[in-house]
């Protein structure tokens, strides 16, 4: 978010240097605290527990998503093509 307001605030103080606008919006604003929450990944046994309820057709993505600790959007982009069977990872588009 911190980011984001940064960029809008600066396109808001373009607008007011180019006489669009009289004042920016973006005016003694205080922004939320961001918790600093470390991430947990889940343990084997709650991995398992959530298979046993997903339905068969999400349950590869859960097991590849908790194995390789692939966020949601990685795990959903994921494709046949961009996986190294041989190697065991990740090639392609998007890998790191």
């Amino acid at each position: 978010m911190d980011r984001s307001y940064r960029w809008l605030a600066a396109i808001f103080r373009l607008a007011v240097n180019d006489d669009l606008i009289r004042r920016s919006p973006c005016f003694a604003i205080k922004l939320p605290v961001k918790p600093d929450a470390r991430v947990e990944p889940l343990q084997r046994e709650d991995v398992e527990a959530l298979l046993e309820v997903l339905p068969a057709r999400y349950r590869a993505l859960a097991v590849v998503g908790a194995g390789a600790g692939l966020r949601q959007g990685e795990a959903f982009g994921l494709t046949v093509p961009n996986v190294d069977f041989l190697r065991a990872g990740r090639s392609g588009c998007g890998s790191s």
